[in-house]
């Protein structure tokens, strides 16, 4: 133990005088002799003394050392122009996304800079379109969504449905005449209009104010009625008269989407012995839709829909819901030839108290039967339009009824219009 003790201590005191005779070393020119007289030392440490004044330089020409400004590898003047975004595959990282994988999970933005989400372009149109029905009133006489006064919509490569005119209605802003001769032929399980024709002679018209708003006069014409049961005659008189605002608040160019809403006011003012006077009112709120898809070389498919829902203001007329369903092709493009089918669906919801019957008469009489409720109609149409150019254009369907429980009055119909469009 002492010999262990005695040891450390003697290393102790050895490496305490190389340490000592260490800083006595001074340093010296390299290739020097040892024994050469002293000189001056090469680096030496001196006491910290303050930076010279505002106004004093420690080079002649140089800005002042409080000013100096301290810059990492970037000479003086402009500075050059920032690098450009990575390329290649750290590029192909940052801005593509890995096959299978979705660019928000790989955080890449889902719509481009400037670019609305959909929601965002929603809003925009809704808000567009209430200010157009603000401003409507003293702007209705300005120039239309053509850049002329009253001038149609003609912006969408869709055409107007054929069948089922008074409910089935397209989406955009027009500015049109439209005559439309309508004949019908009821089945013989009809209990009153047993294998008779009922006839429709009559015009509608629209009238846009802007792209979005627009004013329809659905039915505006006269009808021949002819039922063949005791107590009922053959007879001709006006028919009803339907007309309303439409407000389209969604309308795409790019993606070809039509939205629009409308109020039609079914207003019974016919003579009763065509049965066009039945109760007060009805009205009659909807939507319409509209959308092109699958273009190709050959052609481009069209589809339009309109479903609503037919109220009356008091108990006298039938209620009822409707919905209508339209395909066509534009043949190569051409906008001349669009072969059509279209469904008409309606469901009678509430009886009327006007008449003592079984069976309804859709868009062309409102019998206010008592024995109508619970009623489901089904019609198939297929047809074609024509344009001879966009102001001037034709479409014909024949139509058949599918369901309605034996005593619809839609056996056979055939609707043909001609459309003068502005």
């Amino acid at each position: 133990m002492r010999r262990r003790t005695f040891g450390l201590v003697g290393l102790t005191m050895l490496f305490g005088s190389t340490f000592v005779s260490a800083q006595e070393i001074k340093w010296r020119a390299a290739g020097s002799s040892p024994n050469a007289a002293p000189s001056a030392p090469a680096v030496s440490l001196g006491r910290p003394e303050r930076l010279p004044p505002k106004d004093e330089t420690s080079v002649v020409g140089a800005p002042p050392l409080n000013g100096l400004v301290v810059r990492g590898q970037i000479p003086e003047g402009t500075p050059p122009p920032p690098p450009p975004p990575p390329s290649g595959p750290l590029g192909a990282a940052l801005g593509t996304p890995a096959p299978g994988e979705e660019a928000f999970n790989c955080g890449v933005a889902n719509t481009q800079p400037g670019e609305a989400g959909f929601f965002s372009r929603l809003c925009d149109n809704i808000k567009r379109g209430f200010g157009d029905i603000g401003s409507s009133a003293g702007n209705m006489f300005q120039a239309g969504p053509g850049g002329t006064m009253f001038h149609s919509d003609d912006k969408f490569n869709i055409i107007s449905p054929v069948s089922n005119p008074f409910y089935f209605e397209d989406p955009r802003a027009l500015t049109e005449l439209r005559p439309i001769f309508m004949w019908q032929h009821t089945p013989s399980s009809n209990p009153v209009f047993s294998s008779s024709d009922n006839f429709f002679l009559g015009l509608q018209a629209r009238v846009a104010f802007t792209e979005n708003i627009s004013l329809v006069i659905n039915k505006l014409g006269v009808v021949w009625a002819e039922p063949n049961a005791p107590g009922f005659s053959p007879h001709t008189g006006f028919s009803e008269l339907w007309l309303g605002p439409k407000f389209t608040f969604i309308r795409n160019e790019t993606s070809g989407t039509l939205l629009a809403a409308g109020l039609t006011f079914q207003i019974p003012i016919g003579p009763s012995k065509v049965f066009q006077n039945t109760g007060e009112l009805s009205l009659v709120p909807y939507l319409s839709y509209g959308q092109s898809f699958w273009r190709s070389d050959y052609g481009t498919f069209n589809f339009l829909n309109t479903t609503g829902y037919a109220a009356r203001v008091d108990s006298t007329r039938t209620d009822n819901i409707f919905s209508s369903f339209h395909l066509d092709y534009d043949v190569r493009n051409l906008k001349k030839i669009y072969p059509l089918i279209e469904l008409n669906f309606a469901h009678y919801t509430f009886n009327g108290s006007a008449r003592d019957l079984n069976f309804e008469g859709r868009d062309l009489f409102n019998f206010g039967s008592n024995g109508a409720a619970g009623i489901n109609e089904l019609t198939l149409a297929i047809g074609a339009r024509y344009k001879v150019s966009e102001a001037l254009q034709f479409g014909l369907v024949g139509e058949v009824g599918l369901i309605g429980g034996g005593r619809h009055m839609d056996g056979f119909r055939l609707t043909f219009d001609v459309i003068f469009r502005y």
